[in-house]
Formats: structure tokens, sequence, C-alpha cells
């Protein structure tokens, strides 16, 4: 009798495992009575069309995220950079471009039609709905900045130096450092 009891009890749990596989989540199955109301319950959680980045039934809260970046190309040299970036919205939201208030962003278009950059809590951004964009631009400056400030979403970046492929360093706050870091030059990027 003692060995059934604990068979039972694995037997038990993976079928409620099993079973909780196989039945659709109560959030995704509304009642034909009700689902005239579901966009006027939703309408105020903007997060709700956004992909999730997981599904656990952990205590954390869900997690979704709405923006989306590809890669961002940057291709530099003495006298300024090209940049291009597609990014996938979800959901309304700010998208940041490469650079600041001394080295703005110039020629910027989305889908190959002019765009208008605005500063966005000290930053080049750009607001966007829900959508896919395609954006380019171009940055000048005299002499190469140390570091040039990046969207913090973008992991994946391609620097090229007059055409070359160059190592990225990126770091936690979004800095990407076009020169050595231990070089201490009154032109960086602050």
């Amino acid at each position: 009798m003692s060995r059934v009891r604990p068979a039972i009890l694995v037997l038990a749990s993976l079928c409620a495992g099993l079973w909780s596989i196989a039945l659709p989540s109560a959030a995704a199955t509304i009642p034909d009575e009700l689902a005239q109301w579901a966009p006027w319950v939703l309408k105020d959680d903007k997060l709700h069309q956004c992909p999730r980045l997981s599904h656990t039934a952990s205590e954390q809260p869900e997690q979704r995220r709405c923006v989306w970046p590809d890669e961002l190309t940057i291709e530099m040299t003495q006298q300024g950079a090209r940049f291009a970036q597609r990014w996938t919205l979800y959901g309304e939201s700010w998208i940041y471009l490469p650079g600041n208030n001394e080295h703005w962003p110039l020629q910027v278009t989305v889908n190959n039609a002019p765009a208008t950059v605005l500063e966005h809590h000290g930053r080049p951004a750009l607001f966007a709905a829900p959508g896919r964009y395609a954006i380019e631009g171009t940055l000048r400056w005299l002499q190469p900045p140390q570091y040039l400030p990046v969207a913090a979403d973008s992991a994946l970046i391609r620097l090229l130096v007059d055409g070359k492929q160059t190592p990225v360093d990126l770091d936690a706050q979004g800095h990407l450092w076009l020169r050595d870091r231990d070089t201490s030059d009154a032109t960086a990027v602050q």
C-alpha cells in the first residue's frame, strides 16, 4: 500500500499538468454573450496586444513587450554616420534614435517618407502607432564622438567604420563606444 500512494500522486500530478495544457485558458475563451464587451473591457489595457515575454504560472506578473527592434546598422566615417533599423510595434510607443542633442539625427525617414524627430526624455525619438517601420537617417560631426547613445532595446548592432566591420562595444547605459573607453576627450558625447 505504501508504494501505491506515491505512484498515484505522481500519476495525478502528470494528469493535472496534461489537463491544464489541453484546456485553453479562461482568458482565451469568451462566451458568445460577452464577446461584444471584449473591446470595451480591454480598451485601457495598452499591453494586451503585445507579445508575452514568458508564460509561467509563477507569482511574477505577466510581462509583455510592445517594441521589437531589428538589427541597428551604423556606417561611420570621420564626418558622420548613416544609420538604419527596422522596428515592429504592437502598441503606440516612442522609438529612440541614435544620437543626442549634440549629435541630432538628420534626414530621418520612416518607410522612405521624411519624418520629424522629436525630443523625448532628452533623446531624439519618433512616436509611432502599431506597425512595422524602416527608419534611416544620418548624423554629422567634425570629429567622431567617443560614444554614441543608442536605444537600450538595440541588442543587435552592426558597426562599420570606413566600410570595415568593427567589433561593437555597447555598455549598460546604451552607449555605443566608437573609440577606446580609456581615451579622455572633450568631444565625447555627454
